[in-house]
Parts: C-alpha cells; sequence; structure tokens
C-alpha cells in the first residue's frame, strides 16, 4: 500500500493552513462524524501530527528539540481545549497522541520519531558496544543500570535499561545508532510474570520491526535458577484482573511450578546474574 492510499485510509489530508489556527467551525466542517456532528478527536490529533511531520520534510518547521509532551503543548495542546469536551473524555487527549504515534510510525510505518527530532529520554540509560555490538544485555528495571554499565565495560557490548515497557522511540534511535551490528543475540533481565514476559517479547518485535536479525533470546530470570527456599520466599501472587494474559503466560511458561506465581528480577543475588551473563558473553569473544 502506497504512501497516499495509507492516508487516505487514515483520514489524513493535506492542508495548506496551520491546522493550529482553525477555528471551531473548521475543525468541525473538517472532522467531525457526518451522523453525529462529534467531532472525531483521533483523527484531528492525526493530521495535526501529519501536518507537522509534512512541514518537517519540507524544510519549514524547526526541530521539536523535546520530548513527546513537547510534540503536544506545540501541537495538539493549542487545538484540543476547543474541542467540546475534549478535556473531559474518558481518554486523555495526551494518551489519544502516544497510540497515534505507534500506530503510524509502528505499524503504518508513515515516518520515523527522529524526523521530528524529538528527543529519547532513555538515552543516558543505555551504551554501545564497540567490540560486541552482535549483543544487547537489557534489564525491565533502571535498578539494574549499574550492573549493565560493569557489563558494558567488561566486554563492550549494547546494554540498556527499559524502564518498563520498551519504548518504540528509543528503539529507533538505537538501531540507527548502531553501526550495522548483524545477527543480535538478546540477553534480557524481566521479571518471572506476565509484564515481564510481554516485555521481553515487545523489545525482540520491535528490534525486528527495525531491520535486526535476532537469532537467539536468553531470559536470564526463570525459575529454574532459584532453589526451593528462594522461591517460597521471592515469590508473589500475580494480579488476576487480567485473566486471558494470565493463562496465556501460564499456558506459555508454565507459572512458577505450574501455579499463578512471580519472581521479581531483584530476587536473583547480582554477583549469581554478573556471572549468568558473563558465561553467555564469552563465547562472542572468544570468537574474535
Amino acid at each position: 500500500m502506497g504512501e497516499l492510499e495509507s492516508l487516505e485510509k487514515e483520514g489524513i489530508r493535506h492542508f495548506d493552513q496551520d491546522l493550529r489556527t482553525f477555528e471551531l467551525a473548521q475543525i468541525k466542517a473538517h472532522f467531525a462524524a457526518k451522523s453525529s456532528g462529534r467531532i472525531i478527536i483521533s483523527r484531528l490529533i492525526k493530521n495535526l501530527i501529519w501536518q507537522a511531520v509534512s512541514l518537517r520534510r519540507a524544510g519549514k518547521l524547526g526541530p521539536i528539540d523535546g520530548n513527546l509532551r513537547s510534540f503536544y503543548y506545540q501541537w495538539v495542546k493549542p487545538v484540543v481545549p476547543r474541542v467540546p469536551g475534549a478535556l473531559e473524555a474518558r481518554t486523555d487527549p495526551y494518551d489519544t497522541m502516544l497510540d497515534i504515534f505507534a500506530r503510524l510510525v509502528a505499524k503504518k510505518r508513515l515516518f520515523r520519531y527522529s524526523e521530528l527530532d524529538l528527543a529519547d529520554e532513555n538515552f543516558q540509560n543505555r551504551r554501545l558496544g564497540q567490540e560486541l555490538p552482535n549483543v544487547l544485555v537489557f534489564a525491565e528495571k533502571v535498578g539494574f543500570f549499574r550492573l549493565l554499565l560493569r557489563v558494558h565495560r567488561r566486554w563492550s557490548v549494547n546494554v540498556m535499561a527499559l524502564g518498563g515497557t520498551p519504548s518504540l522511540l528509543s528503539t529507533q534511535f538505537f538501531v540507527e545508532e548502531l553501526q550495522d551490528p548483524g545477527p543480535m543475540t538478546l540477553i534480557s533481565i524481566c521479571d518471572w510474570d506476565p509484564a515481564g514476559w510481554d516485555i521481553i517479547h515487545a523489545q525482540k518485535r520491535q528490534l525486528e520491526t527495525e531491520g535486526i536479525e535476532v537469532t537467539a533470546l536468553h531470559n536470564l530470570i526463570v525459575p529454574e535458577r532459584f532453589d526451593p527456599r528462594q522461591k517460597h520466599l521471592f515469590r508473589f501472587p500475580i494480579p488476576k484482573r487480567q485473566r486471558s494474559r494470565n493463562r496465556r503466560w501460564i499456558d506459555e511458561t508454565g507459572g512458577l511450578d505450574g501455579e499463578l506465581f512471580g519472581l521479581e528480577s531483584d530476587a536473583m543475588d547480582r554477583g549469581v546474574l554478573e556471572k549468568l551473563i558473563d558465561e553467555l558473553i564469552s563465547p562472542f569473544a572468544s570468537r574474535d
């Protein structure tokens, strides 16, 4: 599907006038549903984002020089308060904007975050490996960054502390900074629970979406690496509200001895963890 067709399917059009200067009547004329007359906020935000991207490509707009919230303040917030009920809606307009960015960038591949010169807030929580750029050690929690730095300095591999769910913006910047690493091995330090499992595979998918071939994935936090005493001491019950995700996790992993319990990544001794990482990385170093 070509760009023009993708834009049409998303309800995105070209406007000569700055959309931020539209009066309410103009907003209604272009972004209201025909049946109800209600302004569709998501369609409005899509067009605001695309207008900014188009102006950047044409050299008519300077860099955002900030994060995604900076973009919101510059491009979305000037318009949304004019829409009746928009600020009282169930979904916050900022969250709607984030979802739209993810859709247009990840699913539709219409542009990259870097085109707007958006800031990667997670840049300080990663380091690039010069000697072994084909290995990435990543952790779910920023609290592991000191450990990751030690691993980076010892082996010169890529390291990254995600701080939760991986950000596609950060992943894109990371891949753009890499110098053709080739097939990549991933080593993860994530909680043994449904959320951690999703984080591991979300990071893998994002890298693959950006053209990185992932040949191996090693999850270090698994029940087999804890003795019975540690399992009993550190196990925690998984909240039951997300039943389908919990069931999927149990089916795919076996949970904790077949039960709906998890283990924190912090439950593993740091020294043991570093030794496991070293054992996985050393074969790559010996190939050189």
